[in-house]
């Protein structure tokens, strides 16, 4: 029952598996942005063939619906000076997000104060400079430079 759609060369079937596939990725973004990663899983998921999965996202990305490079910036600025991770958190949560190692290794941070990010948190914490606050922000992915930093601009803000 196959028949050849001559305009696009496509089986019509198939054609409007694509468009099932499409119209899931379209209503996973309506959602909330999502990396290509992240949205090859869900459609996975939802049990469509790879090969079609592979179309769609090609589809999103030609479109301009996807573009890991432009969203994964938002979420490093936002995991950075919204959540007040460090620099280590930060490209951590972005590989688990479904980033690439090439992409998170081209970020640029230099425009985010990770001292005075880590001065906010130690700040949130009491402004304790004791081993039990040291090792929270270090899970918050600050290093021990950052750490020191820190704590001497906090000791500025109190004279």
């Amino acid at each position: 029952m196959n028949k050849k759609n001559g305009a696009n060369g496509f089986d019509d079937e198939l054609s409007n598996e694509l468009s099932s596939v499409i119209q899931a990725g379209i209503r996973i973004l309506a959602y909330a942005p999502n990396t290509e990663k992240q949205l090859r899983v869900k459609l996975k998921r939802k049990g469509h063939n790879p090969d079609l999965i592979d179309s769609a996202i090609d589809y999103f990305i030609e479109r301009g619906y996807l573009n890991d490079a432009d969203y994964i910036e938002r979420v490093a600025e936002n995991l950075a000076n919204k959540k007040l991770y460090g620099i280590v958190r930060v490209k951590n949560e972005l590989y688990h997000m479904g980033f690439s190692y090439e992409l998170i290794q081209q970020l640029n941070f230099d425009d985010i104060d990770f001292e005075r990010n880590c001065a906010k948190m130690l700040r949130k914490r009491g402004g304790e400079f004791d081993e039990k606050t040291i090792a929270a922000l270090k899970r918050y992915g600050y290093n021990g430079g950052d750490i020191k930093a820190a704590y001497k601009i906090i000791k500025q803000e109190d004279l």
